[in-house]
């Protein structure tokens, strides 16, 4: 049995070309996830894994949509491997697991190796964008403020207690916590 897997990352983004791809190769069952390709726990992969039997193939559109690691990706093979489920990639067709295929091995250990690699130098720009955010007092980084006069609102509407939170919280659309937070600056 065929079984294909396609994965975004976001509802944002579109997961149609992958599951055409997959339809149009021929496979016979459907698993798709909306999940970072970081988190081991996706809950289609592991009913994939768990609905796949020794035989079957598992087709995914391209090594990317399978894993972001080479620790990961390791994981992933040595399972398939052990329940002996086939591994077929449509963008990579030198990805082959069905037996002890040396180029393919090579193959997995240096894709794998790039993909590990530009995933840490991703890291390091998104580290040195937040640093350079931090240090720059026009950066609109982290959380927006809060519009400091709802805020001076919302505090004269509690300190008069005309209003219960919920009321005051609708009225200013400040929360209760950043109310709460503020009233515990000001003591």
């Amino acid at each position: 049995m065929k079984h294909g897997y396609a994965r975004i990352s976001h509802r944002s983004q579109n997961i149609l070309r992958q599951t055409e791809a997959l339809e149009s190769f021929g496979v016979d069952e459907l698993f798709q996830d909306v999940q970072s390709g970081k988190d081991d726990e996706r809950p289609a992969f592991q009913q994939l894994l768990a609905t796949a039997n020794p035989g079957d193939t598992i087709v995914i559109h391209s090594l990317d949509r399978l894993m972001r690691s080479m620790f990961h990706l390791w994981k992933v093979i040595e399972e398939l491997r052990k329940k002996e489920v086939n591994l077929i990639s449509l963008n990579e067709p030198w990805l082959d697991i069905s037996g002890n295929n040396a180029q393919s091995n090579l193959m997995l250990n240096i894709m794998g190796s790039f993909a590990q690699f530009e995933r840490e130098n991703l890291k390091i720009r998104q580290r040195e964008g937040i640093e350079i955010a931090l240090n720059n007092p026009d950066s609109n980084y982290g959380r927006p403020k809060k519009d400091t006069a709802k805020v001076r609102h919302a505090l004269k509407l509690y300190q008069d207690k005309t209003h219960t939170v919920k009321e005051i919280e609708r009225i200013t659309g400040v929360s209760k916590a950043t109310l709460y937070r503020k009233l515990k600056e000001e003591v």
